[in-house]
């Protein structure tokens, strides 16, 4: 029987589950860069704000992101989600 299928549940392992060719794009989707991406959001040490809260989720939806907008917003916010 095969490897079970990886799913990512947030917006951490979703980004870094994307093949390496592929991140370049989700972030000028995102009108951001790969960099500040991998720096700054997958940390959630930055967050977005609505604008480029708006464009990270349109990325995400274009790139089959297997979350919600609400558990992207609740990655950035956790106290929110409390």
């Amino acid at each position: 029987m095969g490897k079970p299928l990886y799913i990512p549940t947030n917006f951490r392992e979703f980004f870094r589950a994307l093949p390496k060719e592929h991140r370049a794009r989700f972030a000028e989707l995102a009108g951001t860069t790969e960099t500040y991406i991998t720096v700054k959001l997958v940390y959630a040490s930055a967050i977005p704000r609505p604008a480029q809260m708006q464009r990270l989720w349109e990325a995400c939806k274009a790139y089959r992101a297997p979350f919600t907008r609400a558990d992207l917003l609740a990655f950035f916010y956790p106290e929110a989600r409390s």
